[in-house]
């Protein structure tokens, strides 16, 4: 396959800390991105972590507690942060570059949300041709309007199967790490 990447994206603290509203099984889904950046590490597979950065309001700003690393999976020395400003982990920041420059060739992609950033980025890791793996128990996303966050996992793990491989935790874990 070639040098396996681990991607977390937008897994902030601000993402907890929304009155009322918890990403589905947000807890559960913390804890197997832990499973696989503790075997990733292990094994020496380099770690990249998307933060979602605001410029105005409150919300995902710069070095505010909201826009940190969640704290059960926070990255280690050595482990590069990336800011991006929109949905798209690749646009204007740099990290396809980066990729490309230590010869990654399979992503493993983990994070938040399920329907904007994390859609976006397996899409279009996709589009620039590596082997993508969405850990289907490793996104969440909250409750909307229309959708139960559940719901919105689901078909999610559904239809961009036609992206990638669609793999559980202990899939990872058992036959890729």
């Amino acid at each position: 396959m070639g040098k396996k990447v681990i991607l977390i994206i937008d897994v902030q603290k601000e993402m907890f800390m929304f009155d009322g509203a918890e990403p589905y099984k947000g807890t559960e889904m913390v804890r197997n991105i832990k499973s696989i950046l503790d075997k990733g590490r292990a094994n020496n597979i380099p770690v990249f972590f998307v933060q979602h950065t605001m410029t105005e309001g409150e919300l995902f700003r710069e070095g505010t507690i909201g826009w940190q690393v969640h704290e059960d999976i926070a990255p280690v020395e050595g482990e590069k942060c990336i800011k991006k400003y929109k949905c798209d982990s690749f646009q204007d920041t740099g990290l396809h570059e980066i990729l490309q420059s230590i010869g990654a060739k399979e992503l493993i992609i983990a994070g938040m949300q399920t329907e904007y950033c994390m859609d976006t980025a397996f899409r279009r890791s996709f589009s620039l041709g590596y082997d993508s793996i969405l850990v289907k128990d490793g996104h969440s996303t909250f409750d909307n309007e229309v959708l139960d966050g559940e719901t919105t996992v689901k078909h999610h793990n559904s239809i961009l199967q036609g992206f990638g491989r669609i793999l559980s935790t202990e899939e990872i874990l058992d036959t890729v790490l």
